[in-house]
């Protein structure tokens, strides 16, 4: 997607999300349910921990973080940030176990860590795991004590 086309786009979002191919197109699915973008409309960007690796590609970086980079681009009308982590074995996140792992993304979203970091915009956390049939699933996880 290329903020530079020739049709205005009047709202855009981000997704951050583990890089695991099991969740992908579940998470980018309820993404774009819960936000109502096409998968046109959203920045996704994909690292091993999805959003609770705090460094995704450590310094020196050339790159800018693509949260960052659509957040502050005045040229593009960012209206919401997803945030994603899964369950059933995180390669970013070796050997942590599945209730850490919840704890740690529930923890990230009641902290308002996020959300006072990119103030503008709505926020989305989004948890997937496997079912017992190993069917993808994601779960919408409710800030508990953030104000967004």
């Amino acid at each position: 997607m290329s903020q530079h086309g020739t049709d205005p786009i009047l709202q855009v979002g981000y997704l951050r999300s583990c890089m695991d191919r099991r969740f992908v197109e579940a998470t980018r699915h309820t993404f774009e349910e819960v936000t109502r973008l096409s998968g046109d409309r959203y920045y996704h960007e994909a690292f091993a921990g999805g959003a609770l690796n705090p460094t995704p590609v450590p310094p020196p970086n050339p790159n800018p973080d693509g949260a960052n980079y659509v957040y502050n681009n005045s040229e593009i009308p960012l209206e919401v940030m997803g945030w994603q982590a899964h369950l059933n074995h995180c390669g970013g996140l070796p050997g942590v176990p599945d209730a850490e792992i919840r704890r740690r993304f529930q923890a990230l979203a009641d902290s308002g860590t996020l959300q006072k970091q990119y103030p503008r915009v709505r926020h989305v956390f989004l948890l997937a795991s496997e079912d017992s049939n190993h069917e993808p699933q994601v779960e919408i996880i409710e800030p508990r004590d953030a104000k967004e």
